[in-house]
């Protein structure tokens, strides 16, 4: 019913938050799979710029997000 996104790169013992589709996570395909079987869900990011300060700010990441994953969904 909810579908929490968030990208990054590398692995379990380091990993770094970047922007939708820049990352190793397969979203579009989690996307599009959820699509293909019915899913009308809500969808929400987590931009944690306060632990990870280094991150683009959410005025950027959020419009980012947004339209990536309605890229995805089409």
């Amino acid at each position: 019913r909810h579908l929490h996104v968030t990208d990054s790169r590398g692995d379990s013992a380091k990993h770094t938050y970047c922007l939708c589709g820049e990352g190793d996570i397969p979203i579009r395909e989690a996307v599009q799979l959820l699509k293909k079987n019915g899913w009308s869900g809500c969808v929400s990011l987590e931009w944690e710029l306060t632990w990870h300060p280094e991150l683009s700010p959410a005025e950027v990441a959020m419009p980012q997000y947004r339209e990536k994953l309605l890229e995805y969904l089409k």
